[in-house]
C-alpha cells in the first residue's frame, strides 16, 4: 500500500522491457493499477499496449468527462489525445459515448483554444445523439452549456436552454447539474440588472449544495454570491466569502476558476479602495486567464485600467483595452465587449478624442440590446462618460 521504490535503475529498465514486449503483462499492469481515474493515462496505455482499446477508451472517456466538468483544459487536452489513439486502434463507441466525447471536444475547443462558435456546434452535433441515448445527464449538461454559449456571444435567448436544463435536471433528480444551471442562470441574471433575483437563485443553488453534500460545487457558487454583494454594496461582506473561496479551494481548482477567484476578490478589495491588493490578484487572473486562452482576460486588463484611471494614468489605461481588443478579436464574447466598450468611451471623453466616441458608442448599443445588459459596472462607466 506504500508504492515502490527502485534501488537501482536497472531493475526498472529489465522490468520495463519484459512489460513493453507482453500484451498479457501490459494487460496486467492494467489491472495492478485499477480503474481510479487519477491513473486513467497509465490504466488506458497499458490497455490500449496490451490491446484492449475498447476498455482503455472507456477509462480515458471518464477520465475526460471529468476533466471537462471541473475545466481542467490542460489534462482534457492529453485525455482527447489518448482517446484519438484508441479509436485508431479498433475502439468502437455507443451511442452515448460518441454523444460524451462530441461534448468533451466541444469544453476542449471552446476553453482550451478559444473557438467559442466552433464549441457550440460541436454540442450541438452531441444533443440529439444525447436524447437518443437517453442520457438525461448529458442532455442537461449540453443545454447548460449551449445557454452559456448563446449568452456570451450576445444571443437574446441564452437564458431559455439555462432553465431548460434546469428543469429537465429536476425532473430526473440529478443534483449537481441542478447546482451548475442555477449558477450559470444567477450569473445571466446579475448581467441583466435583476440582482435580487440573482441572490436568490444563487442561495438556492448553495443550499442544494450544501444539503447534498456537495463541497466542490460550493466555490463557484460562492463566488457568484460575491459579485453578487459587491453589486448591491455588499463589498465587505463579498470580501470575506471571497478569501474563504480562494483559501480552501483555489489550489485544488483548475487555472479558469482559479482566475475566476482571483478577479472576483480583486473586485471586492477594488469596490473598498484596495487598489495595491487588489491590483495584485487582478494581475494573477490576467496571467491565468490568458494561460487557457480564455475571452475572460479582457475583464482584468478592464479592472487594472479603471485603477490606472483613477491615478491618472489614461494612455496606460488605453494600452490594457487595446490588448482587450486583440483579445476579443480571437475570441468573441458580447459580454466582454460591452465592458470594453464601456471603458474605451470613458476614455475617449476623458482625453476628448470625440471622433472615437460615436462609433464605439454605437457598438455598445447593439451589444446592450442584444443581449439585454444591464451591468452595474457597464452602465456606471457609460454614466460617467
Amino acid at each position: 500500500g506504500q508504492g515502490w521504490v527502485f534501488t537501482t535503475g536497472l531493475l526498472r529498465e529489465s522490468l520495463l522491457a519484459a512489460v513493453g514486449a507482453s500484451a498479457a503483462l501490459q494487460l496486467a499492469c492494467a489491472r495492478a493499477l485499477g480503474a481510479d481515474l487519477r491513473r486513467a493515462d497509465r490504466v488506458a496505455q497499458h490497455r490500449l499496449a496490451g490491446g484492449d482499446a475498447q476498455g482503455a477508451f472507456v477509462l480515458a472517456l471518464a477520465a475526460a468527462r471529468q476533466d471537462a466538468a471541473s475545466s481542467r483544459i490542460g489534462a482534457l487536452g492529453a485525455r482527447l489525445r489518448l482517446i484519438e489513439g484508441c479509436l485508431a486502434q479498433g475502439a468502437q463507441p455507443t451511442l452515448a459515448e460518441r454523444a460524451a466525447l462530441l461534448t468533451a471536444r466541444g469544453v476542449f475547443v471552446r476553453f482550451g483554444e478559444g473557438r467559442t462558435e466552433a464549441g457550440m456546434a460541436l454540442f450541438e452535433e452531441a444533443t440529439p445523439l444525447a436524447e437518443a441515448a437517453g442520457d438525461y445527464a448529458l442532455q442537461a449538461e449540453l443545454l447548460r452549456r449551449r445557454g452559456g454559449v448563446r449568452f456570451t456571444l450576445g444571443h437574446a435567448d441564452g437564458e431559455t436552454c439555462l432553465f431548460e436544463s434546469l428543469a429537465l435536471a429536476e425532473a430526473h433528480g440529478l443534483i449537481d447539474h441542478q447546482i451548475e444551471a442555477l449558477r450559470d442562470l444567477s450569473t445571466l441574471v446579475r448581467h441583466r440588472g435583476a440582482k435580487a433575483d440573482a441572490e436568490q437563485i444563487i442561495r438556492r443553488a448553495i443550499a442544494l449544495a450544501e444539503a447534498h453534500d456537495r463541497p466542490e460545487q460550493l466555490p463557484r457558487a460562492r463566488v457568484a454570491l460575491g459579485m453578487i454583494l459587491m453589486d448591491t454594496g455588499r463589498a465587505a461582506e463579498a470580501r470575506t466569502i471571497l478569501e474563504g473561496c480562494l483559501k480552501d479551494y483555489a489550489d485544488g481548482s483548475s487555472r479558469l476558476h482559479r482566475a475566476t477567484f482571483h478577479n472576483s476578490l480583486a473586485a471586492a478589495m477594488h469596490e473598498l479602495g484596495e487598489y495595491e491588493g487588489a491590483q495584485e490578484h487582478y494581475w494573477r487572473a490576467y496571467t491565468l486567464f490568458d494561460e487557457v486562452g480564455s475571452e475572460l482576460s479582457a475583464l482584468p486588463r478592464y479592472n487594472v485600467a479603471d485603477i490606472y484611471v483613477k491615478e491618472g494614468r489614461f494612455e496606460e489605461a488605453r494600452a490594457l483595452m487595446d490588448e482587450a481588443v486583440a483579445v476579443l478579436k480571437e475570441r468573441p464574447s458580447a459580454l466582454m465587449s460591452a465592458y470594453v466598450l464601456s471603458m474605451l468611451m470613458f476614455l475617449d471623453a476623458k482625453q476628448d478624442r470625440l471622433e472615437l466616441f460615436t462609433p464605439h458608442l454605437q457598438a455598445l448599443g447593439e451589444a446592450l440590446e442584444a443581449t439585454g445588459l444591464a451591468d452595474r459596472v457597464i452602465r456606471i462607466k457609460l454614466g460617467e462618460a
